[in-house]
């Protein structure tokens, strides 16, 4: 009896060898890629003191006491931003007023 076992080992080995051959998987085909949208120009910062707005004068148009004043105010405002809000608030009022005047002379 032990025999057959043996025979019946060896004989099972060779067919389930040969029954459960693998089937190997194709990889799935890849979908179109999507069109690319062109690629964006990189863009340089500005320079903080270009950033800053300064109003274009027009063609010697007369202007009021406090638009004037006005305009020297945001102007020295945007100054001290770029500095931080540190330094003298006088200077940068100054500068704004001659930058101000320079434009409507």
């Amino acid at each position: 009896m032990k025999t057959t076992t043996k025979k019946n080992a060896k004989a099972d080995a060779p067919k389930a060898a040969k029954a459960a051959p693998k089937a190997v998987a194709k990889p799935a085909a890849k979908p179109a890629p999507a069109p690319k949208a062109p690629a964006k120009k990189a863009v340089k910062k500005p320079v903080v003191q270009s950033t800053l707005p300064i109003a274009e004068a027009p063609a010697k148009k007369a202007v009021s006491p406090e638009e004037r004043y006005q305009m020297i105010q945001v102007r020295a405002y945007y100054k001290a931003l770029s500095h931080g809000f540190t330094g003298d608030s006088i200077q940068f009022w100054l500068e704004a007023e001659k930058e101000i005047d320079e434009l409507f002379s």
